[in-house]
């Protein structure tokens, strides 16, 4: 049986169901390069978008575009190339969910129905507008009518995983948790690619003082061979590793930290993320450097620099 080690890996609290770290830290060398090269620097809207950082605007696809417009905060830019892609490509529900995100961050959220609709009217039979405009609802805590058009957007498509996800997210701001853990799972299955959707999952499980299962859940892929699932499931446990790693050095334990992160890069071992084992390892070298290991550290960046070309993970120290 394949070893699986961490401790608890309770994902962070939050208001909503999107998180983001709030974590304080002391600028050693350490923090400094490690949250360079292990943070997030874009998060698109959509998973399946390619993020091609060294790309000229113009060389990214209209999709791409709106979504780095949004993450550029620039919302106007982003409602208008949304607009585009929904009236040139008929669009996705990931395409109405950037468009209500950059309504929300341009102060309009309100107007972002009035945006859809004649979208819905054009094709009354597209799941995609249906969930956008209950995402709307849903950002302005107006859940009911949110869970409506949510209901709407699955009677026409079963399969619209962002509909089910944040249906999940409203049965579980009701403490509906079986339900709500049933729906994002539907959602996973629907798209085992999003990334949101199993940091969603093991939210909803840690709420219940269930946290195991989603560690369990992650062995059980493993086993099953089912990779996708795996490498979800994964992502989400090595970051929450990765941040329990932080506070443990902010607390000024490097010894811990440094278990934290050699736990981490087990588990991207595991699900064959080699830039996630090179991050860990050249983390974990300055960490054996600063704790005093100096041999340990060199072997550490040793590994980094013969595996820097990508290759056969499983088989690395």
């Amino acid at each position: 049986m394949m070893r699986t080690p961490f401790a608890s890996c309770k994902p962070p609290k939050t208001a909503g169901r999107e998180f983001r770290s709030t974590i304080r830290f002391r600028f050693a060398p350490f923090m400094l390069i490690s949250l360079f090269i292990g943070g997030v620097v874009y998060d698109p809207v959509s998973s399946q978008t390619i993020s091609r950082p060294h790309a000229g605007f113009q060389d990214l696809s209209p999709r791409e575009q709106a979504e780095l417009l949004l993450f550029r905060k620039k919302y106007e830019e982003a409602i208008q190339s949304f607009n585009r892609i929904l009236e040139e490509e008929a669009g996705d529900s990931y395409a109405f969910r950037g468009l209500v995100k950059a309504y929300e961050g341009s102060g309009r959220l309100q107007d972002a129905r009035g945006n859809i609709e004649p979208f819905l009217s054009i094709n009354p039979e597209n799941s995609a507008p249906l969930y956008g405009i209950g995402y709307a609802v849903y950002l302005q805590n107006r859940h009911s009518e949110a869970e409506e058009y949510f209901k709407k957007a699955l009677q026409v498509d079963p399969e619209n995983s962002l509909a089910l996800n944040n249906w999940g997210a409203i049965l579980a701001s009701r403490k509906d948790y079986r339900a709500a853990v049933e729906k994002v799972k539907r959602a996973i299955s629907a798209n085992p690619m999003e990334p949101m959707f199993y940091q969603n999952l093991n939210s909803i499980y840690s709420e219940m003082g269930e946290q195991g299962t989603f560690i369990a859940e992650y062995r059980e892929n493993i086993e099953n061979g089912a990779e996708e699932q795996t490498r979800g499931y994964g992502l989400i446990l090595a970051k929450a590793l990765r941040q329990e790693g932080f506070r443990l050095y902010q607390r000024g334990n490097v010894k811990g930290t440094i278990k934290k992160f050699v736990e981490m890069i087990d588990i991207y071992r595991q699900i064959k993320h080699t830039p996630g084992v090179l991050q860990g390892l050249f983390s974990l070298g300055l960490l054996m450097e600063e704790d005093g290991n100096l041999s340990a550290a060199k072997e550490d960046r040793k590994s980094t620099r013969l595996n820097s070309s990508h290759t056969d993970i499983s088989r690395m120290p």
